[in-house]
């Protein structure tokens, strides 16, 4: 019997509702379909309650969510449900929720859907109890539920309710924290064959505060919707507010489509000015000015505050050694001690001392010790070279000194005593010079050094340059016609990413595995081998994590062929005995840098044949092309062991759906020069 917890009265387990006043009833201890026993609320919202189950017959806990009973009639509640676990099912990713049943039950019409039990809070409460969120804080919540994003918007799913409340966090089996990203029960599946949408054009859907400007407007949507989310909720996680609040929802609706957020940087004075504007483009009211790809945005973020970081650390680094001269030199009120006699030996030894620990913000980067000659008319010139620290390191600029409060104090003059005498006054005022000038002179000549910048380990300089991209001869139109393409330097792994490497990212991430591994990790023996049966969106996460990104199709072509116009990364002829493709007599991958020979001009190694490779770009056609277009492929370049000669080719484009998965297709990675 169940009982009512508005009237009092007792009912039969058959009713979910009280027929007297209509009151919800509680479903704890009723057994759905025979396998989930609902044992506690743990949450409710407008379609529903939620439930902590466990499964009778194998005791797994479960989050089980019943559709409001009052909603049974209401074939758009039920297609929401249904959508829910079929955009949530086709999404097999760490950051996503899993969905594991959908059903409604014969007798008593009970529609449920099974998740994953989660244990942790949600991005709302913690935004609530923390207000502005840690720097690192924000980086990691981004990265991973951009990385959500990304899976969902390659598989063709739209969110459509992207915020703090949907973001779940939780912590993994490794003992960091872990973002769930939840509720797809408004996504919008492209391509969906079902017939209607759930929503018809012009119909407003979602919540308020989080919703793009082409949201609020009813208008057809695309990936870029849920950037625009994405970029409220990293709004609201900085300054801990959203940038459109009102009592009054339509409000808040006008607002997004009429009014500029107020800068972030005014709601939290410390962000660096690229960090705001980085939010700002996200903010974009035009969709075609905003981000279109949620990985870009975490990306940009962390590289931003990295800068930002580093700047700030160095200057205060810097403030802290002109402090140090501050204390040495003698004020006025100030007496000299035993302990600071004007004797020359005590000069050296504490002059040595303070030269000898001297780091300004080129020294962080560096990390030299530096000394310097002492010149006292350099100390102006010191300050101002420290605070014009815009160096090619810095790719964002970070470099204004406003935004780090830093300040340089002048050294402080002494004033004589009519009981000094003339000797030692002269020896006051030469100490003080000596020991602030040849500070100032260090961090002078420090500023002005020209960083050395190491390869990072298994990668590659490609030195940027202009090159003829394409190639008139071929068959092929979409690799016509040629034309001239500027690529700056950047670094790119030596060889592809191998099935180690790729485990390590599964293991730290407690990442999805490609569907050819069997228990919990590559084949035996391959280790060696180039990871491959991934996804665009896979090796787009493992960039991430690496702290690096799929390299452009430009990038690619130029570090296989140089300026030269090269047909093959080592020259113009084809060899079955380098290239690992169909002519080959191997008929199978190879480990990572097998044959020495298959190398280009840069050192790049394996960029024919063997593994085909991702590149974050989209497949458009060259300027001027009679190529037609294709819509939704991501470009593959360098051909495999199963492909012909001709797909190995530094020229030759091919495609693939970024979902796509393929014992051939694996990827390397780039990095930018800092």
């Amino acid at each position: 019997m169940r009982k009512c917890s508005s009237c009092g009265r007792e009912l039969g387990d058959d009713l979910n509702i009280c027929p007297i006043d209509g009151t919800l009833l509680s479903l704890v201890g009723t057994i759905i379909d025979e396998k989930y026993r609902l044992d506690e609320k743990i949450g409710e919202g407008g379609m529903g309650h939620v439930y902590l189950a466990t499964h009778v017959s194998i005791g797994t806990k479960y989050a089980v969510k019943i559709l409001n009973p009052m909603l049974i009639n209401d074939q758009e509640a039920i297609e929401r449900f249904r959508r829910e676990a079929r955009a949530a099912g086709q999404l097999h990713h760490p950051n996503v929720v899993l969905v594991t049943d959908f059903g409604i039950t014969k007798e008593t019409k009970i529609v449920y859907l099974v998740m994953e039990y989660l244990e942790g809070e949600s991005l709302k409460t913690r935004i609530q109890r923390k207000n502005q969120l840690e720097y690192n804080e924000i980086i990691n919540i981004l990265n991973q539920t951009a990385a959500a994003m990304e899976v969902a918007h390659s598989a063709g799913i739209i969110h459509r309710d992207l915020k703090p409340d949907n973001i779940y966090l939780i912590k993994s089996i490794g003992g960091e924290e872990q973002v769930k990203v939840l509720d797809f029960g408004i996504a919008k599946i492209i391509g969906d064959k079902e017939g209607k949408t759930l929503t018809e054009a012009g119909a407003l859907i979602g919540t308020p505060q989080y919703m793009s400007p082409e949201q609020c407007r009813g208008e057809k949507l695309d990936p870029r919707a849920d950037i625009y989310s994405l970029g409220i909720i990293l709004y609201q996680m900085l300054t801990g507010e959203t940038p459109f609040h009102s009592h009054n929802p339509v409000a808040v609706v006008l607002m997004h489509t009429s009014q500029s957020p107020e800068s972030v940087k005014t709601l939290r004075p410390d962000v660096s000015k690229k960090v705001s504007e980085i939010v700002e483009h996200a903010l974009e009211k035009k969709r075609e000015n905003r981000y279109d790809s949620a990985i870009k945005l975490a990306q940009d973020f962390e590289a931003a505050i990295t800068a930002m970081q580093r700047l700030r650390s160095a200057v205060a680094k810097a403030q802290v050694d002109l402090d140090v001269d501050e204390d040495i030199s003698l004020s006025p009120n100030r007496s000299l001690s035993p302990e600071r006699s004007l004797s020359p030996k005590p000069v050296e030894v504490e002059n040595k001392a303070i030269t000898s620990e001297k780091k300004t913000a080129k020294d962080l980067k560096t990390g030299k010790n530096s000394s310097s000659k002492t010149n006292p008319e350099k100390i102006d010139s010191a300050k101002r070279k420290v605070e014009d620290t815009s160096n090619s390191s810095n790719p964002y600029n970070v470099n204004k000194l406003d935004d780090s409060k830093a300040s340089f104090k002048d050294p402080i003059s002494i004033i004589p005593s009519e009981k000094q005498s003339s000797s030692k006054w002269f020896l006051i005022v030469f100490l003080v010079f000596f020991l602030v000038g040849g500070a100032s002179t260090v961090i002078w000549w420090q500023s002005n050094k020209v960083p050395k910048v190491s390869t990072p380990s298994g990668m590659v300089l490609v030195s940027g340059g202009v090159f003829k991209m394409g190639n008139n001869l071929s068959d092929d139109e979409a690799e016509k016609p040629e034309h001239e393409v500027t690529v700056k330097s950047f670094y790119m792994d030596q060889f592809e990413v191998s099935n180690e490497e790729y485990f390590e990212f599964v293991k730290a991430k407690q990442y999805i595995l490609p569907p050819d591994w069997k228990d919990g990790r590559y084949p035996m023996g391959e280790g060696k081998y180039p990871v491959t049966n991934i996804s665009w969106s896979d090796a787009s996460a493992y960039a991430l994590w690496a702290g690096k990104r799929l390299p452009t199709e430009e990038e690619w072509e130029y570090a296989a062929r140089a300026t030269d116009g090269r047909l093959y990364p080592w020259g113009n002829n084809f060899s079955a005995t380098i290239a690992n493709t169909k002519e080959s007599t191997k008929k199978d991958l190879l480990p990572v840098g097998k044959n020495i020979d298959n190398v280009s001009p840069f050192g790049v190694q394996d960029m024919a044949g063997n593994a085909a490779e991702w590149t974050a770009s989209d497949y458009t056609v060259y300027p001027n092309s009679k190529a037609k277009e294709r819509g939704g492929f991501k470009v593959v370049r360098g051909g495999s062991y199963i492909t012909d000669k001709v797909y190995a080719m530094t020229t030759s484009r091919a495609v693939e759906r970024p979902d796509a998965h393929d014992r051939s297709l694996g990827f390397r990675c780039v990095k930018d020069i800092d």
